[in-house]
């Protein structure tokens, strides 16, 4: 639970670490205070949240943060692991585990296992190569970032299962 000690205004999560650092003072009670963690509502994407020095709000303890944006690795990270995201839900929307699970259906001696496959593998890799492209673009400075993720999901190939694209 987050704590902040009164007399030196640190502040952190593990008081009983930072009380057995200093030894235990007789006045410990009156001099650490413990309050409920929160976040604030943020696009983990393009920003990050940084702690700051709780405040004492009418007798309450309360966590404070400062928005702060995203680096380039960090924004990188994030699209690849929503972009796998997406590929695994909607593989799922059909009972496989993820679209690894649905690729190995490729050889499947099933006409839909293997049609369902086939389309998985082709939208994984248009996937794959329109994000690398986009960020590729981005870090060479050629165009911005999309703002958000769903203005950079609008960039990806739909992902729409064979039956689907035939109706």
């Amino acid at each position: 639970m987050p704590y902040i000690n009164k007399p030196s205004g640190r502040f952190g999560y593990s008081p009983e670490i930072a009380m057995a650092s200093r030894g235990v003072s007789p006045n410990w009670a009156e001099e650490w205070i413990w309050y409920e963690p929160s976040t604030m509502a943020h696009d983990d994407m393009f920003q990050r949240l940084e702690e700051t020095t709780p405040l004492l709000v009418g007798g309450t303890l309360t966590q404070q943060w400062r928005l702060l944006p995203a680096d380039a690795v960090h924004i990188t990270a994030a699209a690849t692991a929503r972009a796998q995201a997406r590929l695994d839900g909607w593989a799922r929307t059909r009972n496989y585990d993820g679209v690894l699970s649905l690729a190995t259906y490729a050889n499947s001696a099933v006409p839909r296992f293997a049609a369902e496959a086939a389309r998985g593998i082709e939208l994984r890799d248009a996937t794959w190569a329109k994000l690398y492209e986009i960020l590729t673009a981005v870090q060479a400075g050629e165009r911005p970032m999309p703002r958000t993720w769903a203005a950079l999901e609008q960039e990806l190939p739909p992902l729409i299962w064979p039956d689907a694209a035939a109706a």
